[in-house]
């Protein structure tokens, strides 16, 4: 997937005033009748796998998630992903807000809304009549053979484990409904 580049920081110094210990991000300029000087800019989104909510943003007509415009007006950094140290998504704060890329992004995704067997990366193959564990994206799972069946529902959860400990799924993340 592309990178969307970001507004230049003089752009968003134009329009928009962060708040590195609240994560708030409020407009400078009103651009229509329905915004406000200090209105929190933009709104909620709701991702539609994972019941995740995230601050978009609209800047001269183009979306932007909030946390990379936060990351990159305190950085100057453009990484592939920005991830939420704390796994909560609206938390734009300076210090919860890190550099990641599309695998570290995966490794500490939450729980989807069409989980059925309650863990993360193991679901049940109705067909085959196995249970199925996954970790990380198409590419990972091809160099790392993190892909694999198993008989019993416990085996699986067992793998999933095993996995998450040897390729570093982040403790918040652990503890967070896995």
């Amino acid at each position: 997937m592309k990178i969307k580049p970001l507004p230049s920081r003089e752009r968003l110094d134009e329009l928009l005033d962060f708040n590195p210990d609240t994560g708030e991000i409020r407009r400078k300029v009103a651009t229509c009748n329905k915004i406000k000087v200090g209105d929190i800019a933009g709104g909620i989104w709701t991702d539609p796998k994972t019941g995740k909510q995230y601050r978009k943003i609209r800047i001269d007509t183009i979306m932007y998630a909030a946390h990379r415009l936060a990351y990159f007006y305190w950085t100057g950094e453009q990484p592939p992903e920005v991830d939420h140290a704390n796994g909560n998504s609206l938390d734009n704060r300076k210090v919860n807000l890190r550099a990641s890329n599309k695998q570290h992004n995966q490794n500490n995704a939450c729980k989807r809304k069409d989980n059925s067997s309650g863990v993360i990366g193991v679901s049940y193959h109705k067909i085959t009549k196995l249970w199925q564990v996954k970790f990380g994206g198409k590419e990972f799972r091809k160099t790392h053979g993190t892909n694999k069946t198993f008989k019993t529902f416990e085996e699986a959860v067992a793998q999933r484990k095993i996995w998450e400990d040897q390729f570093g799924m982040t403790e918040a993340k652990k503890h967070r409904g896995s």
